[in-house]
């Protein structure tokens, strides 16, 4: 075969390649479009898991009971300057149709009427100090919930077989939300956030959305939706992505309220460590020894010159420590 033949043989061949890779990547784009289904699919989805957690006897629940049993009487704020913090619900606009609006929601939640029947509210199992939901402002955790999206029927079939059996962790309420399901673990008490704790919260909530979301679980299990501890979630109440007519439910599954050593009992071989969640944080003043010199004249030449050991302040129960 002359050196020209050959040469035009392995252009063919390169392009025959390259033609069958191309049919290829068609056919896997294919595929993995149909492991989704289509959005009449989904609306028919919606109703048979409705049709289905009412057949199995849990009974649907109003936004209002359902934020209520979250967030119990007296554990929101009452008062001005009481201590506690408030619900942040926030309200989502499409890109060029009104600006976000956060709205704050007292122990009253009178508030919680301007997101329910909302296009795309969110509320965080979490409340806050001020005004906005930022995680600097987060002040307590009232439960652990776990988005598993791609749920169809029989999807929510295993999801309740395995509650029942013990598999996995019974939560207290299952909320549906268009496509997938929220599922609510509300705690026994509420987790305080300071910023130590933010590191583990988040590995104990990865390792349980990775328990939760599986093949069994989600149409398609190769892609958790790995959320943080600050996430905000589909209000009850109000639209899913389905439209108006698909409304976000809650179902109550227990009465179960769980520990953060419940969940991570329910984890098999999670070795996320928990010591942190119990150590005391410890605040630190952003002055400087510098300004420190300054400013508190009398405690620099006490403690820092002299070297006295620091005592406990009676006022406010601690100390502050300077950074250097």
């Amino acid at each position: 075969m002359s050196v020209r033949r050959k040469r035009c043989k392995n252009v063919l061949i390169r392009l025959a390649v390259k033609a069958r890779g191309s049919e290829v990547q068609k056919t896997m784009a294919k595929y993995t479009k149909r492991r989704d289904k289509r959005g009449y699919e989904w609306k028919s989805a919606y109703r048979e898991k409705e049709a289905l957690m009412l057949e199995r006897g849990y009974p649907e629940v109003s936004p209002h009971d359902f934020y209520r049993e979250l967030f119990p009487a007296g554990s929101l704020q009452q008062e001005p300057e009481d201590g506690k913090g408030n619900i942040i619900a926030t309200q989502i606009r499409p890109s060029g149709k009104g600006r976000t609006r956060q709205w704050v929601i007292d122990d009253s939640l009178k508030m919680l009427d301007k997101v329910i029947g909302d296009r795309f509210g969110l509320i965080p199992p979490i409340s806050f100090y001020g005004k906005s939901h930022t995680k600097e402002n987060a002040h307590e955790l009232f439960a652990v919930v776990v988005d598993v999206d791609y749920v169809g029927k029989q999807q929510l079939k295993n999801l309740l077989k395995q509650f029942g059996n013990g598999v996995q962790l019974r939560p207290t309420y299952l909320v549906s939300s268009g496509k997938g399901v929220h599922l609510y673990y509300f705690l026994q008490e509420p987790v305080q956030l300071y910023r130590n704790r933010e590191e583990v919260l988040a590995e104990l909530k990865e390792a349980f959305i990775r328990r939760l979301w599986n093949d069994t679980s989600s149409i398609r299990p190769d892609s958790p939706d790995i959320t943080g501890i600050y996430q905000g979630f589909r209000c009850v109440g109000s639209q899913s992505k389905l439209g108006v007519d698909f409304p976000v439910k809650a179902y109550k599954l227990s009465e179960n309220r769980y520990t953060l050593e419940d969940i991570k009992a329910s984890i098999p071989s999670c070795k996320v460590d928990l010591a942190p969640l119990y150590e005391k944080p410890r605040r630190k003043s952003t002055v400087t020894l510098e300004e420190a010199k300054e400013l508190y004249p009398e405690w620099y030449e006490k403690r820092i010159v002299q070297g006295e050991p620091k005592q406990k302040s009676k006022k406010q129960g601690g100390t502050w420590v300077c950074n250097k």
